[in-house]
């Protein structure tokens, strides 16, 4: 059965595959030495899982100085916290399957420290789209390139804010 356990969990590279595996196999596990092989695959699942959240904050500590625009459209900060929304929603997926597994999993150090570190992620994600939003509700100098004046300025007809606003509240 360990060779079973073993074999199935080489072709698991998701998480979710992972969590998907070991509910199965704990559902299965009555010898101590099946737990036990249950236990250990329980603490890869959530190593991998670590392995991921710690790729995702490599990957925004490296980007959030110039967030990458999901589209080319999108205005700066909406653009930005829609990025951050969407690595927060990536590690959240797999949280909540870790976390409802934890339910029939044996506690484990591993589960802890992920915990944590998910914790951690999470809360700066959220401070990253909060200080964004801030920072677009702050009101900036605008600095509109000068024109002839026999060409109407867009924002004769519509004022900056306004512009911009608009731009912004379709994401946000």
């Amino acid at each position: 059965m360990q060779n079973v356990i073993n074999t199935a969990f080489d072709g698991a590279a998701t998480t979710a595959a992972g969590v998907e595996l070991l509910e199965a196999f704990s559902s299965l596990a009555k010898r101590d030495s099946i737990k036990r092989c249950v236990e250990k695959k329980s603490a890869e699942v959530f190593q991998t899982f670590a392995q991921e959240l710690g790729h995702v904050k490599s990957t925004f500590d490296k980007l959030k100085g110039s967030p990458p625009l999901i589209h080319r459209d999108h205005p700066r900060f909406a653009g930005g916290a829609l990025w951050a929304k969407s690595l927060h929603a990536r590690i959240t997926k797999q949280w909540e399957m870790l976390d409802a597994a934890r339910s029939f999993l044996a506690p484990s150090r591993e589960a802890e420290d992920a915990a944590s570190l998910y914790a951690q992620l999470e809360a700066a994600l959220h401070e990253y789209i909060r200080r964004l939003y801030s920072d677009w509700v702050t009101p900036q100098a605008p600095t509109a390139p000068q024109l002839p004046p026999h060409i109407p300025r867009c924002s004769q007809v519509h004022p900056p804010p306004l512009l911009r606003l608009d731009r912004h509240r379709r994401i946000w």
